[in-house]
Parts: C-alpha cells; sequence; structure tokens
C-alpha cells in the first residue's frame, strides 16, 4: 500500500476533541455590564479575553492546518493510477522526514486516521474519509470564527472602558491639582 497522509493529521484528532471540550469558551455568555467593574475587574476580564482569544486562534491555526494536510492527501491520492505502478516514490516518515520507495499497488492505500492507528483503504474509501474529514474540520472552523470574532469585540469594549476610566481617572487628579 502507499501512505496517503503525513502523520501530523493524528494531531487534529486530538486537536478536534480539544476544540469540542472547549464548549466552556463557546458557551453563550452572560450579559455583563462592564460599566459597573473596577478598573482591577476590567483588567482581569480583559486578560481572561485575551487568553481565550490566544487559544481559539491557535485552534483556528491547527484546523487550517490540518485542512490543509487533508487536501494534499487528497491530491496524492489522485496521482496514484495504475501507470505510476512500478515508479520511485517518496513515502512521508514524518513531516520532514521522507524515503524512497517504488509504488506497489494502487488498489489500496494505508491512511493514518490519528493517534497511531493506520487503516487499509481503497483509494476511493481513502478520498471518502478525507472528505469527510474536511467537510468536519470546515464546521469546526465555521463555529470558531465567530466566536473569536465576539471574543475580540467584547475585549475592544473592556479596552474603551478601561481607556475612558483612566481618562477620567486624569482628569479628576488634574482638577483637585488646581485646586490647591
Amino acid at each position: 500500500g502507499v501512505l496517503a497522509t503525513h502523520s501530523d493529521v493524528s494531531l487534529t484528532s486530538v486537536l478536534l476533541s480539544q476544540v469540542a471540550s472547549a464548549s466552556f469558551v463557546m458557551a453563550e455568555p452572560q450579559p455583563l455590564d462592564i460599566s459597573q467593574l473596577s478598573p482591577q475587574q476590567l483588567d482581569q476580564l480583559r486578560q481572561q479575553l485575551e487568553e481565550e482569544i490566544q487559544y481559539l486562534t491557535g485552534s483556528l491555526q491547527q484546523l487550517k492546518g490540518a485542512q490543509g494536510k487533508y487536501v494534499q492527501s487528497t491530491e496524492s491520492l489522485n496521482s496514484i493510477s495504475k501507470s505510476n505502478e512500478g515508479k520511485d516514490v517518496l513515502v512521508p516518515l514524518s513531516s520532514t522526514l521522507y524515503a524512497p520507495g517504488k509504488l506497489d499497488g494502487t488498489e489500496k492505500v494505508i491512511v493514518d486516521v490519528g493517534t497511531g492507528y493506520y487503516i487499509e483503504k481503497t483509494v476511493e474509501g481513502a478520498k471518502e474519509f478525507f472528505a469527510r474529514r474536511m467537510e468536519y474540520v470546515k464546521d469546526k472552523i465555521e463555529q470558531v470564527q465567530p466566536i473569536v470574532m465576539q471574543k475580540m469585540k467584547q475585549k475592544n469594549m473592556v479596552e474603551e472602558m478601561l481607556q475612558t476610566i483612566v481618562a477620567q481617572m486624569q482628569q479628576a487628579q488634574a482638577a483637585a491639582q488646581k485646586k490647591k
């Protein structure tokens, strides 16, 4: 058989479960009147939002990377044909290490399905597998992107409120200085 994927794709399974379990971050936020918070509370909220944005943005990048690997794997499958049988190929052993080999048999491929498990599939079966995974990853990306945007808006609102409070404090100090 032919190894049709990169071993990095197994990271996707772990990542997808992390994103799925991160529902606490994705839950509907409770309305919060930030104008009632102290500057310290606002700063803590800003830091929390920044951490959530970093986590979700990192997850998005990893999901997009996995999506790209699925596309590459599908393209690799498209290049497998009877006419290529017996030709020299480079077999991926890791994301950066390839070994020379010969294409032996074009009916079945070995697919890395994640967490160190490999399954022999027909080329069409492997294409269907990657199509399903690409759709799943695309759905997860579409779920996470609006949440990132919402968190960014919330963070901007908190930062604006902090700036307003600091400006008010500076004005109050300036007014107090003039009275002396």
